[in-house]
């Protein structure tokens, strides 16, 4: 295969074929470009030879978790919705997905706000199906049934549902004098017996 600086190729290309004298990148629909990013469908797909493909993306050197240690005040640029890592220029954000072997997607803006929202307390829900910590951050389901969570780790997942335990929380403690004081406090009436007892563990 040929060595190629694959940050020069177009976005979306994954492959580099010719016909003869003639180069075209070539997407994952197996469509070739034309120009300006346009796409269309080769009339004779089988008389193209690939001579180059994008090599798979490395891991991440960065995590989302990374990205709110590095800005603990918020978003860097509420314009941008999609945070990078570069190996030279640091965090660089972006309005838009990049395919490139040198820029590592380290979390979108919506990965950074559930992370920061997870670390604000133990506002972990669930437990998942290896025993870690998450919370749902997208409950509305793929096309597989799948939803999207995000782990104590840093890292997101696509899970079913059905392999998620949710978290008993413990309430607090209080003594039944305690208990009284606060109907007193709340002219006592049944209905802030219930409130009570919900909230509390009353011993």
């Amino acid at each position: 295969m040929t060595e190629f600086n694959w940050d020069l190729a177009p976005e979306g290309a994954v492959e580099l074929r010719t016909e003869g004298y003639t180069c075209r990148f070539f997407n994952a629909e197996g469509k070739m470009y034309i120009y300006g990013g346009v796409w269309s469908l080769s009339s004779s797909p089988s008389d193209w030879t690939t001579i180059a493909t994008r090599p798979a993306p490395s891991e991440p050197s960065k995590t989302v978790e990374d990205a709110v240690k590095a800005f603990p005040d918020g978003w860097p640029d509420v314009e941008y919705e999609y945070l990078y890592w570069n190996d030279e220029m640091g965090y660089v954000y972006r309005d838009r997905y990049l395919l490139s072997s040198t820029y590592h997607l380290v979390c979108t803006r919506e990965q950074y706000e559930a992370c920061v929202k997870a670390k604000g307390g133990d506002q972990w829900a669930h437990i998942d199906a290896f025993g870690e910590k998450c919370i749902i951050s997208i409950d509305e389901p793929d096309v597989g049934g799948r939803i999207l969570i995000f782990k104590q780790s840093g890292w997101f997942a696509l899970v079913a549902p059905s392999l998620l335990q949710p978290i008993e929380k413990s309430k607090p403690t209080i003594t039944k004098v305690q208990a009284w004081d606060m109907l007193m406090a709340r002219r006592m009436n049944s209905a802030e017996v219930n409130t009570i007892k919900q909230q509390y563990d009353i011993i």
